[in-house]
């Protein structure tokens, strides 16, 4: 695969800083900003027959191009919003330093029709918004305690097992840093209770994440009582019939949490997530950590690895208010 023009990785690179340090956007959009820059480099490459050297080879033909390109993938009409805001934002720097005359997606596509989404608002959190989500599921099952339901073959302690459950998914969340895919689809075997770690791994890259004791407490709870109800189940998060939970199951949960505890109706997972990374700056995280926390680099498990982390987890607890 031929390499990116060294100049224009240049341009990209300045760019990265300038949304980091600049505009302060969040680590998981920033990444997502450069992804869709790279895949419409990608792109050119098959379109314009040669190697682009320059932005000023870039004309509007080619940016459009680009659109019904992803179109004719069957993208949807919110990733194709999300793909050209990213290199509209691009260009628009590119212009102002120079490097580009003109910016060809500023102006609409007039003959690509396709449904405007609106942009997610992301949600602020007060550490007194995590107090009171983290303690949601254990408040709602008091309220439950006791109720069955009758169209459905469960054992009455089910409703037991899923404020646990729930509780170790809203920490896991928050002070592991952890996707909603990856709760979803997280064996229970890669819980080490003894060493209260867990592993999280994904196709491309893996980590391992130190748990808080209160954490680890909760999520070992859970995995017992589930142990209890549903045997056979080998993924740490169960339904009502003992099959893993969907990644939507996860996100609808954390929606009517948000929302029983009066906060944002729209609210979802990211905001935990985020909320987790501005906490991690907030106590003076060191940049490569928060990186690993979130995913998005990966380094060999060592001491000094496990002690920082402990270190930027039990911070961020003590920030919150809630027992280590």
């Amino acid at each position: 695969m031929r390499k990116i023009d060294p100049g224009l990785k240049t341009s990209i690179v300045a760019f990265e800083e300038y949304i980091c340090f600049h505009k302060k956007l969040a680590a998981c959009t920033v990444t997502a900003y450069l992804s869709r820059i790279h895949g419409f480099l990608r792109r050119l490459r098959g379109v314009a027959g040669e190697d682009i050297r320059s932005w000023q080879q870039i004309d509007r033909r080619l940016a459009q191009s680009y659109v019904e390109h992803l179109r004719s993938q069957d993208r949807s009409p919110a990733t194709i919003n999300l793909t050209t805001t990213s290199l509209r934002m691009f260009f628009d720097f590119l212009v102002a330093r120079g490097e580009a005359d003109v910016n060809h997606f500023t102006a609409p596509f007039d003959d690509i029709h396709h449904t405007r989404t609106p942009p997610y608002e992301s949600h602020t959190l007060t550490d007194a918004d995590i107090r009171v989500l983290v303690g949601a599921p254990s408040s709602r099952w008091q309220k439950d305690a006791g109720r069955t339901i009758p169209h459905f073959k469960i054992a009455r302690d089910f409703s037991g097992y899923k404020a646990r459950r729930d509780e170790a998914m809203i920490g896991l969340i928050f002070f592991a840093g952890l996707k909603t895919g990856e709760i979803a689809s997280l064996p229970e075997d890669n819980f080490d209770r003894k060493n209260s770690m867990l592993l999280i791994s994904s196709a491309s890259k893996s980590r391992r994440v130190f748990l808080l004791p209160t954490v680890s407490c909760v999520f070992a709870e859970s995995l017992d009582l589930k142990a209890s109800l549903f045997p056979d189940s080998k993924h740490a998060f169960a339904n009502k019939f003992g099959n893993k939970l969907s990644e939507r199951s996860v996100h609808r949960l954390m929606v009517k949490y948000a929302s029983d505890c009066d906060l944002a109706a729209d609210m979802c997972p990211r905001d935990l997530r985020r909320a987790f990374e501005r906490r991690l700056i907030m106590v003076e995280t060191e940049e490569w950590l928060i990186r690993y926390l979130l995913g998005f680099e990966e380094y060999s498990l060592s001491e000094e690895l496990v002690q920082a982390m402990q270190s930027a987890l039990k911070k961020i607890s003590e920030r919150i208010g809630v027992p280590a």
